[in-house]
């Protein structure tokens, strides 16, 4: 029995590992691909700035080789991410996090919340005519479970598109949280919940039950 349950959590590290692979090269490609365009243009500060900020995120992300991070880790990672997409939105968007004292110290897979903030960039925000909006990540504890909450005043999906929109079928994005988090938690994690009305924004929200590092 010990042998077998040590195995069964080698796979599921293993399967965690898996798809969390997928999401970095993705951003780490993006990201060279603007440093790339900065240097045709001689954008030496920008440059510097890029690659200072890709250097705190990759150290967040690589966490010692640990899967998991605090809330407080992962909104860090969101800010730096975003400090990171300034240089190409220009400031056009804001990020604002607003997550109470108790539930920084919760628990979550490393990368969940930043593949929601890009997806409102890339699928909300940047889908409306000004180009420009506000992404607002709030947490809070209710009734032993951590609820985290992820919205854009994007321009949002319809109930009909909602099953096959860009936030559903980003491989590197919804759909991969999801069995992550289910990987962690089992069947305590609740499905990935949305809220979304076409032209005003979309809400993509995280319930699981609170987990701390002893």
């Amino acid at each position: 029995m010990e042998e077998q349950f040590r195995l069964g959590q080698e796979k599921k590290g293993a399967e965690l590992k898996a798809l969390q692979s997928q999401i970095n090269p993705h951003f780490l490609y993006n990201t060279l691909d603007m440093v790339n365009w900065m240097a045709q243009k001689d954008e030496v500060d920008n440059i510097q700035r890029v690659i200072h900020a890709l250097s705190d995120y990759y150290k967040l992300v690589l966490n010692k080789g640990k899967d998991f991070v605090t809330v407080g880790d992962e909104v860090r990672l969101c800010s730096i991410y975003m400090d990171i997409q300034q240089n190409r939105y220009k400031d056009r968007i804001r990020l604002e996090i607003s997550v109470e004292d108790d539930a920084l110290s919760c628990m979550l897979p490393k990368i969940t919340l930043q593949p929601l903030v890009e997806n409102a960039i890339v699928h909300g925000i940047m889908e409306t005519e000004e180009r420009r909006g506000t992404i607002r990540i709030t947490g809070r504890i209710e009734q032993d479970r951590l609820r985290i909450t992820v919205e854009d005043d994007g321009a949002g999906i319809s109930e009909r598109e909602e099953r096959h929109s860009g936030y559903q079928g980003s491989g590197y994005g919804v759909e991969n949280i999801s069995k992550r988090l289910s990987l962690f938690f089992g069947g305590e994690a609740r499905e990935i919940t949305f809220i979304s009305a076409a032209g005003k924004g979309t809400s993509v929200i995280i319930d699981v039950p609170v987990m701390r590092v002893l």
